[in-house]
């Protein structure tokens, strides 16, 4: 009885291990807010912990990061962020760097050979490309016209990995969140308007 004990557990860790899968580094879906942010320690990058969505660190805590080696190796990164869940579990990793197009040719061809050609989406000068890989969407963003809104100087490459599975926690959440600042600000406004 002892070893079919053992035997079911064994099988179990080797199931759920086959199963787990990295993005830069990190496990979406199981990587905790504590466990990240030890692992941006160990790894000496630099990065801000007291982040959240519109400011709710407790509700939905996020992690700029400034620097880490897995970010910086496509090129200089602009912004990063680790995105987590109202269960603090990794939920979203976004990089945006600011590319003149090497950086997004890059990603695009090797995400493409990886994952097959992505579904494409443009708006005017942008434009996106979508992978997905069992429960995890990927999208590779191209901005060719520049933040600023001038040619060829503020081009930017973004790449984003989502855990779907928690994506309807994250909205409802927003969706509170959002609420809660609105019915703050009316009663900031006041009843004279």
């Amino acid at each position: 009885m002892k070893k079919i004990i053992l035997c079911t557990i064994a099988c179990f860790f080797i199931a759920t291990n086959l199963y787990a899968k990295e993005y830069l580094g990190f496990d979406l879906g199981e990587m905790s807010f504590d466990q990240a942010r030890e692992f941006l320690k160990k790894t000496d990058s630099r990065f801000d912990d007291s982040c959240g969505y519109q400011g709710f660190s407790d509700s939905l805590p996020e992690i700029k990061v400034t620097s880490y080696e897995k970010f910086n190796k496509y090129g200089p990164v602009k912004k990063a962020w680790l995105e987590f869940s109202p269960d603090k579990k990794l939920f979203q990793i976004i990089v945006l760097w600011t590319d003149p197009g090497k950086i997004f040719t890059l990603l695009k061809d090797a995400l493409d050979i990886k994952y097959g050609e992505g579904s494409s989406k443009s708006v005017g000068f942008e434009e996106r490309y979508e992978y997905t890989d069992d429960d995890v969407k990927i999208t590779l963003y191209r901005d060719y016209y520049g933040h600023n809104k001038i040619f060829g100087t503020n081009k930017r490459t973004a790449l984003a990995y989502t855990f779907m599975p928690a994506e309807k926690a994250v909205w409802e959440m927003r969706e509170q969140i959002d609420m809660q600042i609105k019915k703050q600000n009316a009663e900031k406004a006041g009843s004279d308007l």
